[in-house]
């Protein structure tokens, strides 16, 4: 890693999400202060000019310019491997921080040092708070998230109790996982736990990253002071379709690495043929909220993302799914 020379380095992947970056890394310039800033974009293959904008227009930004889409735990591993803060900030490019926010993920770091990570709190686009820390999941919380058991109202418990619904976003707490989105990160930390698995192409690395640092009885907590609009997904709603078998292997990986083989080949038995029961249940179901979207309740924007659904569970059954059907 680079010599240490600054308070936080933020590392921002980017895909395809230009206007989104620009307003990231403004809002980023805005709201540093004092702060003394280390800015990483890590653009993955975009095909929108991302990379150019930054190089025009933030010229103090740095930024790595990968000829292929490595996906977001290998581009952040690129920005954590050149960091020279003594804190890396993991920030999504749908994100706009707002006044105070890096500069209290600093603080609270600074101020407890025991603490391994801090995540913000997340608001959406129209200011109301965005659920952004959870327990690890459980086969029950999965089951009920996945498959045609969650649709039928089966484990609900387990699943909200993962989500951790009825959490206070109003104080700090040590949480498990908050969202990846905005999640500010100890430098130092990396040097004993490692970083971020690149076996995850999406989804999931945090989760595994909090739970390494779990492990080593290294507390993660929630900050609500530090807030970050994020207006999410917006990376992912350009391959929508092509998003969700990324999202299972992703799950499986987590699971064989914490759960162990024969634990998650035992639950791959009613996991499975579960899910492959709700996406075809989810078919139908998205297929009638089409038909109210387009002809009965006009609303594009509704209509469209049912679309991009139906286009995914299609593409998932078509090509995907006796590969996640034989796969340990």
């Amino acid at each position: 890693m680079a010599e240490q020379g600054c308070d936080l380095t933020i590392s921002i992947v980017s895909f395809n999400t230009k206007e989104y970056l620009k307003r990231c890394l403004q809002a980023i310039l805005s709201t540093s202060g004092r702060l003394r800033v280390h800015t990483i974009v890590v653009d993955n293959a975009s095909c929108d000019g991302s990379a150019d904008m930054v190089a025009s227009e933030f010229p103090h930004v740095e930024i790595i310019a990968n000829q292929r889409n490595r996906g977001f735990a290998a581009a952040n591993n690129q920005a954590i491997r050149r960091a020279r803060g003594r804190h890396v900030l993991l920030l999504n490019p749908d994100t706009e921080v707002q006044p105070e926010a890096l500069a209290g993920l600093v603080e609270f770091l600074d101020e407890h040092p025991e603490v391994a990570a801090v995540g913000a709190q997340l608001r959406n686009s129209d200011g109301s708070i965005q659920p952004s820390v959870r327990r690890f999941p459980t086969f029950a919380s999965l089951l009920h998230a996945h498959t045609l058991l969650g649709r039928l109202g089966i484990l609900r418990r387990a699943h909200d109790r993962q989500r951790m619904r009825g959490f206070s976003f109003n104080e700090a707490r040590r949480v498990d996982q908050p969202s990846g989105a905005a999640l500010a990160i100890r430098r130092s930390v990396f040097e004993h736990v490692g970083l971020l698995d690149e076996a995850y192409f999406i989804f999931y690395e945090e989760v595994d990253f909090c739970r390494r640092l779990a492990a080593a009885n290294l507390p993660v907590y929630f900050e609500p002071r530090a807030v970050v609009i994020h207006h999410r997904g917006k990376s992912r709603q350009q391959v929508e379709a092509d998003i969700y078998p990324i999202q299972l292997r992703s799950l499986l990986h987590y699971l064989r690495k914490f759960a162990g083989p024969s634990a998650t080949a035992a639950f791959n038995v009613f996991f499975k043929p579960l899910l492959v029961a709700e996406v075809l249940v989810g078919l139908l179901d998205d297929w009638l909220a089409l038909q109210r979207y387009v002809r009965f309740r006009p609303n594009p924007y509704k209509a469209w993302r049912k679309r991009e659904r139906l286009r995914a569970r299609w593409r998932f059954l078509g090509q995907h799914c006796l590969s996640f059907l034989r796969r340990a």
